[in-house]
């Protein structure tokens, strides 16, 4: 299973935090789901600023062309 990593600030702090493993995330009502491999859900405010690492659109792509079942051109 590809994951991929991600680093957030909540509103008010001074540091930042790193997620490694995420699988998936999304927003539900007001906030943001960090789905991890293990299982393990974090939730952040909207107003956190969260930045994804380079291997989130690799991510994408390729559960896009499972999904399509073909594939998709990559941009290097």
């Amino acid at each position: 299973m590809l994951t991929y990593d991600a680093k957030y600030r909540l509103p008010g702090e001074l540091f930042w935090r790193r997620v490694r493993g995420i699988k998936g995330d999304w927003f539900v009502e007001g906030k943001q789901i960090l789905a991890l491999a293990d299982g393990t859900m974090i939730f952040l405010p909207l107003a956190a600023v969260v930045v994804f690492g380079h291997d989130r659109e690799r991510h994408i792509r390729e559960k896009m062309e499972t999904e399509a079942g073909q594939s998709i051109g990559t941009r290097r």
